[in-house]
C-alpha cells in the first residue's frame, strides 16, 4: 500500500493579509460606521429638541394682578431653614 505525500506545513498566506485580519478590519469599520450613525442621530434629535424648545412661548410668571392682592413685603420661602447662632 502506498502512503500519500504530506503537504508542507508552511502557511498559504505568506504574501497576502490573513483572512481573519481582513474580517476583523471589516467588522471594526462596520462597528465604527454604526457608532457614528448612532451619534449623529442623537445629535439630530438634540438639535430638533432645542429648536422646538426655542419655539415654545415664554411663560414668565407675572406679578399678582387680581383685585385685592398685594405682594408680601417680607415673605419666607417654603421649607426655608433659619440658622440661629
Amino acid at each position: 500500500m502506498h502512503s500519500f505525500e504530506a503537504a508542507a506545513a508552511d502557511s498559504h498566506y505568506t504574501a497576502r493579509i490573513h483572512p481573519a485580519l481582513t474580517r476583523f478590519a471589516d467588522e471594526t469599520c462596520g462597528t465604527l460606521a454604526r457608532l457614528i450613525a448612532y451619534l449623529c442621530t442623537l445629535a439630530l434629535i438634540a438639535m430638533l429638541g432645542i429648536f422646538v424648545w426655542d419655539q415654545l412661548p415664554d411663560a414668565e410668571p407675572g406679578l399678582a394682578t387680581k383685585t385685592g392682592w398685594a405682594l408680601a413685603a417680607r415673605s419666607v420661602p417654603a421649607f426655608a431653614v433659619r440658622f440661629v447662632l
